[in-house]
């Protein structure tokens, strides 16, 4: 598997030296991590989804034996608990890779599902949905959406 077109081979080296380093301790201490095993890997709330063939190539750096079998691709809006992936091989060669794939998962899905939010407001009132954006990224409080909102009988 080719790594995806968005990232370098190099960044995912640096990263996956950050994560597993010298060695994954859980994993050398996990009794039965060398038996065969399945991870499945499910959305943990309603997320549009971002990355997934960046994690089935991690799965697959970590160790070229292991199956990934792709659920729903990069761009699909899943339901909490909807699957993205199952991954099957060596348990300890899944654990290993797990963290990595999960902030990847994590990271990339939550940016496209927040921009998606974003969108959605601004297509639902262009020029007002502007302004609330800039206020919200400043970190101010969004006090009123309409005019009439302050006005009190």
């Amino acid at each position: 598997m080719k790594v995806p077109n968005y990232v370098s081979e190099k960044f995912i080296g640096l990263v996956l030296e950050e994560d597993i380093g010298r060695g994954d301790l859980t994993t050398e201490l996990t009794p039965g991590s060398g038996v065969e095993g399945v991870g499945i890997v499910k959305a943990k709330e309603a997320l549009v989804l971002c990355g997934v063939d960046l994690a089935a190539y991690v799965f697959q750096k970590i160790d070229p034996a292991l199956k990934v079998e792709i659920k729903n691709s990069d761009g699909s809006f899943l339901k909490k608990g909807e699957v993205i992936l199952e991954v099957r091989g060596a348990s300890g060669s899944i654990l290993t890779a797990e963290r990595t794939v999960l902030n990847f998962l994590q990271r990339l899905s939550g940016v496209s599902t927040l921009t998606m939010d974003y969108v959605a407001q601004i297509r639902e009132r262009p020029l007002r949905a502007g302004e609330r954006l800039k206020s919200m990224l400043s970190g101010s409080e969004v006090h009123r959406i309409t005019g009439s909102d302050l006005m009190t009988e």
